[in-house]
């Protein structure tokens, strides 16, 4: 079985993955997310961070194997410039088959069962954004205009065994990364790594038969085993990119009412 998952066919515990992560109407974008919430009746977990990456790599990025790596990486040891002066950002994610680095939306590193998301200082900055702390969640605001909660971020995922993490999440107004992606010429990819738990799906039960324990396709890897003396008999998983967003330098911040 040489193609068995058509690359617009996602099979039903991954189901929501097919869908677009932005929609036309959304005024919000989750940019980074960590949570073991159920989706559509299936117990799992979602991974999501959210790159820059130049208009020049986008279709190599979006159209072949290992175009995004996973994970936000970060050698904070080292000096942010290299001897010749040019920039490094300090949080990246790897390319293109790991030839190229792109800078990250956020920042995230983890400590045993923590974990923290952070939207990146170069966001903030651009829009001199200042933080409001309210009771788990940190709000950024744009004192010029005045507009208030322009991000919104969870910072902290806990993770304890057996009620699994605690949710983590930054998400963006869109006018604001629209103009920061113009500034950057850089479309907003995000990489995600979704797990989703069953019982007797038959169409999971199909691709295990078939031995599809491991497919690579453009934009995503997928596996599907069986599990072995657990609550749940089958697991499905998908490491994936999903385009979220292009620079749309026309498009301006509204002066919204003043509250």
């Amino acid at each position: 079985m040489s193609n068995p998952i058509p690359l617009d066919a996602w099979p039903l515990p991954l189901a929501h993955c097919g869908k677009p992560l932005v929609e036309a109407a959304d005024e919000r974008i989750t940019i980074a997310e960590i949570s073991d919430d159920s989706i559509n009746g299936y117990t799992g977990t979602r991974i999501l961070h959210t790159a820059l990456v130049p208009i020049e790599d986008l279709d190599g990025v979006m159209n072949t194997i290992d175009g995004l790596g996973q994970n936000v990486r970060t050698i904070s040891e080292n000096r942010s410039f290299d001897q010749d002066g040019v920039f490094s950002p300090t949080f990246w994610m790897y390319g293109l088959k790991a030839t190229k680095r792109f800078e990250s939306l956020i920042n995230y590193w983890g400590n045993g069962t923590k974990e923290i998301l952070l939207p990146d200082n170069g966001f903030l900055l651009r829009f001199k954004l200042f933080p409001r702390f309210l009771d788990d969640e940190i709000a950024w605001d744009d004192y010029d205009l005045p507009l208030y909660d322009v991000v919104r971020s969870s910072p902290v995922s806990h993770y304890n065994f057996p009620n699994g993490r605690s949710g983590a999440r930054i998400t963006v107004r869109r006018d604001y990364l629209d103009r920061y992606l113009s500034h950057k010429n850089c479309a907003a990819v995000a990489t995600y790594f979704d797990e989703r738990l069953s019982t007797g799906d038959p169409e999971v039960a199909a691709l295990i038969k078939a031995g599809v324990y491991d497919l690579k396709q453009p934009g995503r890897e997928l596996w599907f085993k069986n599990l072995l003396h657990l609550e749940y008999e089958q697991i499905s998983q998908v490491w994936a990119r999903h385009f979220c967003l292009n620079p749309a330098a026309s498009r301006a911040i509204k002066r919204p009412h003043r509250y």
